[in-house]
């Protein structure tokens, strides 16, 4: 369940396998065109809901310093957000490998994320995004809404596409601003981090919308 609902991974449906009949008799999973998928999105939810909250109870003490004053006038400061998540990562999980942002990046930065919005908002995940390689997350607080686009590393040419995607994901919502977090921790950008520890992101224009854009 976790590498279906968090990971996005896709598994043959056959209910020869074990797991997936067990699934199925509990209608957790269902068929789609030969492929597991969660059987509903209120399904989806409180497994990413779970999921997030078991994660921050086995992580507090990494995490319980990083929860420091993200509002600004009374509104949440996405861009203090995604700026710390990158620092949370680099301080605490300066070690970890390719392989542990793909299986559980995303949902750190769900469990960090959880506890600033909390109370006063709530987030959810775009169902057709959702894949190994991108997922779009719509976050809302108070009045405002803030759509941050998390991605894995696979090249410069794919990290234009999301930028691409995110811009026109902004605009099919009438919003102008968007927040992009990467996830690479490959040897070939040791260098543009140092140098982006020294030259803290900065606001780009990507076809007429503005991104923030963070790689950890």
């Amino acid at each position: 369940m976790y590498s279906v609902s968090v990971n996005s991974i896709s598994y043959s449906f056959s209910l020869l396998n074990p797991m997936v009949s067990m699934g199925n008799m509990f209608s957790y999973i269902r068929n789609k065109n030969g492929r597991v998928v969660i059987h509903n999105l209120i399904f989806e939810e409180a497994l990413f809901m779970y999921f997030t909250l078991d994660y921050a109870f086995k992580n507090k003490d990494k995490l319980s310093p990083f929860q420091l004053n993200y509002m600004h006038n009374g509104k949440l400061n996405m861009k203090l957000v995604v700026t710390r998540f990158r620092d949370l990562v680099r301080e605490e999980y300066r070690e970890s490998t390719e392989s542990f942002l793909e299986k559980e990046g995303w949902l750190l930065f769900l469990t960090f994320l959880k506890p600033i919005i909390n109370g006063s908002g709530f987030y959810y995940v775009e169902p057709q995004t959702r894949n190994n390689h991108r997922m779009d997350l719509i976050v809302t607080y108070d009045r405002q809404e803030f759509v941050v686009e998390l991605k894995i590393w696979r090249g410069e040419r794919y990290e234009e596409k999301g930028r691409d995607q995110l811009s026109d994901y902004l605009a099919t919502r009438g919003i102008e601003e968007g927040y992009l977090v990467t996830f690479d921790f490959s040897k070939a950008h040791e260098r543009l981090l140092a140098k982006d520890r020294q030259e803290p992101p900065q606001w780009m224009e990507w076809n007429g919308k503005r991104i923030f854009e963070v790689i950890v």
